[in-house]
C-alpha cells in the first residue's frame, strides 16, 4: 500500500508542475500576442497623427501649435520619452542634459517674459496665464507647460 500512496504522491507532484508550466507558457504567450497586438494599434496611430488630412492628425498638431507661445528646450539633451499631452498641458521629459544647458534654457524662459513664481515660470497673456515647470537633477530634465 505505500508504495501506491508513493506513486500517487508523484503522479500529483507531477500534475501541478505541469499545470504551473502550462498555465506560465499560457500567459507568456498572451502577454506576446497583447504586446504585438498593442504594437499594432500603436502604429495605426502613430501613423494617423502623422497625417494632417486625418482628423487625429489635425487635432495633433493643434495641441502642439497652442503651446507656440512657450519657450522650447533646444539644448543637447535626448528626448527620453514622447512627449505628454494632456489638455491644455505638454510635458516633456530629457535625459543626457547638462547643467549650463539647463540655466541656459532658463534665462530664455525669462527673456520671453516669465517670472519666477517659487519652481515655476509664469506669464500672463490675454488674460491666460502660462506655467512653465522645470525640475532637473542627475542629467535629467522635466519640462512640463501648462495653459491655465
Amino acid at each position: 500500500m505505500g508504495i501506491i500512496n508513493d506513486l500517487d504522491r508523484h503522479n500529483n507532484k507531477k500534475t501541478v508542475e505541469y499545470f504551473i508550466n502550462s498555465k506560465v507558457d499560457d500567459l507568456i504567450e498572451r502577454a506576446s500576442t497583447e504586446g504585438k497586438r498593442r504594437k499594432q494599434i500603436e502604429n495605426k496611430v502613430a501613423d494617423d497623427c502623422a497625417n494632417p488630412d486625418t482628423a487625429e492628425g489635425l487635432e495633433y498638431l493643434s495641441s502642439i501649435a497652442d503651446f507656440s507661445e512657450f519657450p522650447k528646450y533646444s539644448g543637447r539633451g535626448v528626448q527620453e520619452a514622447a512627449p505628454s499631452i494632456e489638455p491644455d498641458s505638454l510635458t516633456m521629459w530629457f535625459t543626457e542634459v547638462e547643467k549650463d544647458e539647463v540655466e541656459e534654457f532658463i534665462a530664455k524662459i525669462v527673456n520671453a517674459g516669465f517670472m519666477k513664481n517659487g519652481p515655476d515660470y509664469i506669464k500672463e497673456i490675454d488674460g491666460r496665464k502660462l506655467i512653465m515647470s522645470i525640475d532637473y537633477a542627475a542629467d535629467k530634465l522635466r519640462i512640463f507647460y501648462k495653459k491655465a
